[in-house]
């Protein structure tokens, strides 16, 4: 696989989950019958609150990952963020599911989250230093 191949891939499956999270949200709209906002509904707020935060965190790692590949960064170090990235998502959306949103597994998928971006940011800055801000050939 190539750099931009293997963020191709873990792309293809953040994707995958963001159709499951928007059906989800749409599942409980429809069966309440509500079209915008939360209608008072604590699961449709929580739905909705997984699927933002969702939105919100996710596109500029990914950018950061196709940067990566483009900087020719290690395969594996690829592999390891985008899966950080798509286990911690798939943590955060668990813990989200429990009971007043208590479960372990929301700061842990959080954590998860935030160390893909450090890795990301951190590797980004070491490339970008040491090329020359020059894409390789």
């Amino acid at each position: 696989m190539t750099g931009l191949s293997i963020v191709g891939f873990w792309t293809a499956l953040i994707l995958l989950m963001q159709i499951y999270m928007t059906m989800r949200v749409g599942l409980v709209r429809q069966k309440h019958k509500v079209s915008l906002g939360d209608g008072g509904n604590p699961d449709l707020h929580v739905r909705i609150r997984a699927h933002g935060n969702f939105v919100e965190i996710l596109p500029l790692p990914i950018i950061g990952l196709v940067l990566l590949a483009l900087l020719n960064a290690h395969d594996y170090a690829l592999h390891a963020i985008g899966a950080l990235l798509l286990i911690g998502r798939i943590c955060h959306l668990i813990g989200m599911g429990g009971k007043h949103n208590a479960g372990k597994a929301r700061p842990i998928g959080m954590l998860m989250n935030m160390l893909a971006i450090l890795a990301a940011a951190l590797y980004l800055l070491f490339l970008a230093v040491t090329t020359g801000g020059n894409l390789p050939a």
